[in-house]
């Protein structure tokens, strides 16, 4: 019994070791189903898929009875079917060439243009075609080549060309029967071989759906008796009861409550009757293809990481590019602490230096003028007011001794004059010489209070050079804690950096171990490919008659 999709699926992914999906997309579209798509296309290379589809040739001709603008008029043969539109007629009388446009009865056609006048002779063709040994196969779009041709049934011809849609095949056109005679041989079989095809659906029964049913040539049914949702996809093969032919879905159809609208190809081959059974075919894979097939799409799905490495790599260089940019970023951070002209370490070591140097030039030159000041000053009090201090003891008690010689004098009456008034005078000039002294001794205590004036005036001097060499220092510190925290930066975008650089290294290392995928996906991929060889069946060595 030929497997379920969805058993072919897991063969697949046991063939790839992956059957909880951690390395392969197993999902709708994802690598897997792709892969099966695929594959199905790929094997019937080598065990064929082959379909029937039943073709007429077209040799009917004539000669116009009557002069029609634009029509072909045969009232001789009655030969005219509604289903000859599109096809072509021959005027064999002036090689002239029309394509028929619409049917107006047995005995008119209208054209595509005005070729036709009364006796003239005339052939009848296939859709696009240009002789009675040609056939249009322009319905049939997933064929992989045409196997091979019968015309008559039985009887194999040589397939001379196909161009587009038009096969030739090899045959003298005075043997085709005339298609319009009902005993004749008209029908071709062309054999093509198409891809394998897997239906995805659970319940392949069905019944047509129309209670007039459907006439011979009919390319679409409504039908019903389906599971109640999911897809019929374009490529789905069906039988239909009692009848000989396969037909092909032309479209996908989606099934809703169990009825959906079907397209086909090729149309009917006779009229069916409502309710009518038709049978979805699951597989054209046979048993023997079947395992083949699963590791032949398991080898397909392991090359396809083949583009994973390019992937990775490029991966790899965009991560390189943000390392790049991240080191960058750390040496610009760097250059901001750390610039030998103009970086924060710099300015924090200028205004220290500046303020050492407020502190042992401009501080340190106050003060020392402040000392010299202070100095000043009390020597002025020690030295030059204390001598002038003891001129003014020397000159009081001088003045005190003549005081009390005076006195004495005054007690013993000098004969020789006025002697107190002398010694007086004499006391009050030594007084006088002491109020100078004394004057000369607050002089210099103005003096040496003038000099404490400017030594404070020099310490406060020296106070504000310490101060704003504090302020510099301050300044200096806040420097060297801007540079640390630009440094510290450096480090983040340094430590991103590395993390970039292994994300690299990582990825290269990937890049490299999906290679093995590759090697071991074409391994198993040519081991399937050489049973599938073995598989296929020869083609014999056939001559054709053209007779």
């Amino acid at each position: 019994m030929a497997q379920t999709y969805a058993n072919l699926q897991d063969r697949i992914e046991l063939n790839l070791q992956d059957t909880a999906g951690a390395i392969y997309d197993q999902g709708t579209d994802g690598e897997i189903q792709e892969a099966i798509a695929d594959s199905l296309r790929d094997v019937a290379n080598y065990v064929k898929h082959i379909v029937r589809v039943v073709y007429q040739v077209e040799s009917r001709g004539g000669s116009a009875t009557a002069t029609t603008t634009g029509s072909l008029v045969d009232t001789s043969n009655l030969q005219f079917v509604a289903g000859d539109v599109d096809k072509v007629v021959h005027n064999t009388t002036d090689d002239t060439w029309a394509v028929i446009t619409g049917y107006t009865s047995t005995s008119v056609v209208t054209l595509s243009k005005d070729i036709m006048a009364s006796g003239e002779t005339y052939y009848i063709y296939n859709k696009g075609c240009h002789a009675s040994n040609q056939i249009n196969i322009g319905d049939v779009t997933d064929y992989l080549w045409v196997d091979h041709l019968e015309y008559p049934v039985g009887t194999w011809r040589e397939i001379e060309d196909i161009d587009g849609d038009i096969l030739t095949f090899g045959i003298n056109s005075r043997y085709i029967d005339d298609s319009a005679e009902t005993a004749s041989r008209i029908d071709v079989h062309v054999y093509f071989n198409k891809r394998h095809k897997v239906s995805q659906l659970t319940d392949l029964a069905a019944a047509v759906y129309l209670t007039a049913g459907y006439s011979a040539g009919d390319t679409s049914m409504l039908i019903d008796g389906l599971q109640s949702s999911g897809t019929i996809e374009e490529g789905q093969e069906f039988t239909i009861q009692y009848r000989k032919e396969i037909y092909t879905v032309t479209a996908d159809a989606t099934i809703a409550t169990n009825v959906t609208s079907v397209y086909f190809y090729p149309g009917l081959e006779a009229d069916v009757d409502n309710d009518t059974v038709m049978t979805l075919k699951l597989s054209t894979l046979d048993t023997m293809t079947e395992p083949v097939f699963c590791k032949y799409t398991a080898g397909a799905v392991m090359m396809s990481k083949a583009g994973l490495p390019i992937q990775e790599a490029q991966t790899a260089i965009a991560v390189l590019t943000t390392a790049s940019t991240a080191i960058g970023n750390m040496t610009a951070i760097i250059d901001v602490a750390a610039n030998p002209t103009t970086g924060l370490l710099y300015k924090g070591i200028t205004e220290s230096d500046r303020a050492v140097d407020l502190i042992t030039a401009y501080a340190e030159g106050a003060i020392y003028k402040m000392d010299a000041e202070i100095l000043k000053g009390v020597y002025l009090v020690t030295t030059e007011a204390g001598g002038a201090i003891y001129k003014i003891d020397a000159e009081v008690a001088q003045a005190l001794d003549d005081l009390d010689t005076g006195r004495a004098a005054i007690s013993t009456m000098s004969p020789f004059g006025d002697i107190s008034a002398r010694y007086l005078g004499y006391a009050q000039g030594d007084v006088a010489n002491a109020r100078g002294y004394h004057d000369e001794a607050q002089g210099y205590i103005e003096e040496a209070r003038g000099s404490a004036d400017v030594a404070r005036n020099y310490m406060v001097e020296a106070q504000a050079y310490i101060q704003q060499a504090q302020a510099d220092e301050q300044l200096s510190s806040n420097y060297m804690a801007l540079a640390a925290h630009e440094l510290s930066s450096a480090a983040q975008y340094m430590n991103q950096g590395v993390g970039y650089l292994r994300r690299v290294n990582t990825n290269l290392a990937v890049a490299g171990g999906w290679r093995l995928f590759e090697e071991k996906g074409s391994l198993m991929r040519n081991e399937a490919i050489r049973q599938l060889e073995r598989m296929a069946k020869p083609q014999p060595a056939k001559s054709f008659s053209r007779n």
